[in-house]
């Protein structure tokens, strides 16, 4: 009855094999408990952590996927070139319209061979020139030259330049930009957009077509160019907030890698307090 007896049965209890610190220690920092808090965050971490994984692995494999279709594209425009001129097939089919490839063919007028397709509308009796660019674009200013001396060499009526990825466009012409009435330069996920912008813009000039709405026209094709703007702003604004919400997910998972390492030091006072415990 002892005080001392009292203190060694107290540290027994509190401290010894079964004692009340070691329940504890089990219950709240035991990975071999399911119900520990520990456990729970350790789940919790292997958890994103395989989520992390699988996210770099899908987006490992749509860049080796992008970067091999951007080599190919590079190799002298012929893999890019083919992958439109299927494209121009098919949307001329469902109009009835003709495609032909003149990129090895001279020109009619400067004998040069500017201008890789043609696009013959057929209902309208015009010719729209492709230009197909696979590099990075120049100027503007020296592109429109170049659209200008395609409009002559090909006898065309529109000049369409269509960029195999929008990151190749320049600053100013953004992803798809008209310039007067007879020049579009783009990339190729909006061709069939710009397509249907110029055989409309084509059809409001033609005068054997009678009865056509021309201001109404005029304003659906301006509304549909503004949409585009509004378009790259949303999807712009939409990549931003993606970014911010990858920065947080980040800080998030450094907090959480804090709080593992703050419970594994803990773990390790307690463990070296019961080893003194056993040691005295």
């Amino acid at each position: 009855g002892s005080i001392l007896n009292q203190m060694k049965q107290m540290i027994q209890t509190k401290l010894g094999d079964n004692g009340e610190l070691v329940k504890l220690i089990d219950n709240r920092l035991s990975l071999n408990n399911p119900n520990s808090a520990i456990k729970t965050l350790y789940d919790d971490f292997m958890k994103k952590l395989e989520e992390i994984k699988a996210e770099i692995a899908a987006t490992k494999s749509a860049a080796d996927t992008q970067k091999a279709a951007l080599e190919k594209s590079t190799q002298k425009g012929y893999a890019f070139e083919d992958l439109l001129m299927e494209q121009l097939e098919a949307f001329a089919q469902q109009r009835g319209d003709l495609v032909e490839d003149v990129s090895n063919a001279t020109g009619e007028v400067t004998r040069g061979k500017k201008g890789d397709f043609l696009y013959r509308v057929t209902s309208l009796n015009k010719i729209i020139a492709i230009e197909a660019k696979s590099g990075k674009m120049p100027s503007p200013k020296n592109l429109l030259n170049i659209l200008d001396e395609t409009k002559v060499n090909r006898r065309a009526d529109y000049v369409i330049c269509i960029y195999a990825d929008e990151q190749l466009l320049h600053k100013q012409v953004g992803a798809f930009q008209e310039y007067g009435s007879d020049k579009l330069i783009t990339h190729f996920s909006l061709m069939e957009i710009a397509f249907k912008i110029v055989l409309s813009r084509l059809t409001l000039e033609s005068t054997a077509i009678e009865g056509v709405d021309r201001a109404a026209t005029e304003k659906e094709i301006t509304s549909i160019k503004d949409s585009l703007q509004v378009f790259r702003s949303i999807k712009t604004a939409a990549n931003n907030i993606r970014k911010d919400a990858e920065k947080i997910t980040g800080h998030a998972d450094r907090i959480k890698e804090d709080i593992s390492n703050s419970l594994d030091v803990l773990s390790e006072l307690v463990l070296s307090v019961e080893e003194h415990s056993h040691g005295n």
